[in-house]
């Protein structure tokens, strides 16, 4: 699928439930190394995000957050919780996990979305 090659990731098997209601998978690319972040670390992160249709709506090469904050979506706090530094993962978001059923500038309702995220460092 031209989607999967457009964010790098290959073929989208092997993916572990992060979430009971199925809102969240998560397919590691790349294994990290040494702690998870806790929830009160600023994380560091690589990302590029993607809906269904293989549109791209939002990358960044240097974005910094404190995890379990309000500053990002609630797929952000809960996957990057499950990363190492240095891991790659791809995530698929159902949309209350995302931008949920409101309109959010190129992101329409309800809509599921793809990131794959590099966990760049933690403090």
């Amino acid at each position: 699928m031209a989607l999967y090659n457009k964010l790098n990731i290959g073929k989208m098997d092997k993916f572990t439930k992060l979430t009971d209601d199925e809102g969240l998978y998560k397919k590691i690319l790349r294994e990290g190394t040494g702690n998870y972040p806790n929830s009160k670390n600023e994380v560091t992160v690589k990302f590029k995000g993607a809906l269904e249709d293989e549109r791209i709506i939002e990358e960044s090469d240097n974005f910094k957050f404190v995890l379990s904050s309000d500053e990002v979506r609630k797929a952000f706090n809960i996957g990057i919780a499950t990363m190492k530094k240095g891991e790659l993962s791809i995530f698929v978001i159902r949309h209350d996990y995302g931008y949920g059923k409101i309109e959010y500038e190129n992101i329409p309702p309800f809509s599921t979305l793809l990131y794959c995220i590099e966990l760049i460092d933690f403090s």
